[in-house]
């Protein structure tokens, strides 16, 4: 009855079970094991083991192998495991039982380990969506950076356009004006007597100074009205 309950229970379900072999060379021995098809290998231990084969527990876990495989480095298994030939075949996966490590006391180490696994699944899953997070939060910033310098560069685009329109605006509505030619280096020096009499007219100032012995900065000075003649002359530009 007890059988038949686990078996329909657990049907198709990744599990790992515990099960009575009875006693070999006069020990008490279990064995134990993981499947995804508990019906199938109970009917495969039946056959090989014979119907001496008690199903005692069966634990469902999506984790099935890692949890056997943690079963099997407790120090308490490794302790007691041991390998036997039953019917003609080797097995393996025995374990010996007694008063100190009875069915009750497998059944409650597989359920110990695991809630450790699904503790440790749970942290990798917790850890898993922090690091999912703080990578879409990363997302988020670098995104906000980048449209915050696009922003940046088309306000600057448009200003220069702006600035542009404003030049243009000012270009056209201010008026042309012609400058008038720059003259020549050279400029025509009139001489006079004290009586205001022309005397000659000389092509530069370098001219009317050699025509009389004299400097051109002092008939510069007469020009620009700062001395009133040079040499008994009058200077002026024409």
């Amino acid at each position: 009855m007890k059988e038949t309950l686990l078996l329909e229970s657990y049907n198709k379900k990744p599990v790992n079970y515990f099960g009575l072999v009875g006693e070999v060379d006069s020990e008490l021995l279990g064995k134990f094991g993981w499947t995804n098809d508990i019906c199938v290998r109970f009917d495969a231990h039946k056959k090989e083991i014979g119907d001496c084969f008690n199903l005692e527990c069966v634990i469902e876990c999506d984790r099935n192998i890692l949890l056997e495989k943690r079963f099997k480095s407790d120090k308490n298994v490794m302790a007691r495991r041991v390998k036997r030939i039953i019917n003609g075949k080797l097995q393996t996966e025995l374990i010996r039982v007694d008063e100190s490590f009875t069915p009750q006391h497998v059944k409650e180490l597989y359920l110990d380990i695991k809630k450790e696994i699904i503790a440790a699944d749970h942290l990798l899953r917790l850890q898993h969506e922090e690091q999912q997070s703080r990578e879409f939060r990363q997302k988020e910033m670098d995104h906000q950076e980048r449209m915050l310098k696009l922003n940046i560069e088309l306000e600057k685009i448009q200003l220069e356009k702006i600035r542009v329109m404003k030049l243009e605006v000012v270009r056209k509505n201010t008026p042309i004006v012609q400058q008038a030619p720059k003259s020549g280096g050279k400029k025509t020096v009139l001489q006079y007597d004290m009586q205001d009499k022309l005397i000659a007219k000389h092509t530069s100032i370098a001219a009317a100074a050699k025509s009389v012995g004299g400097s051109t900065r002092s008939i510069m000075r007469v020009c620009s009205g700062k001395q009133q003649a040079f040499k008994d002359y009058k200077w002026k530009l024409e």
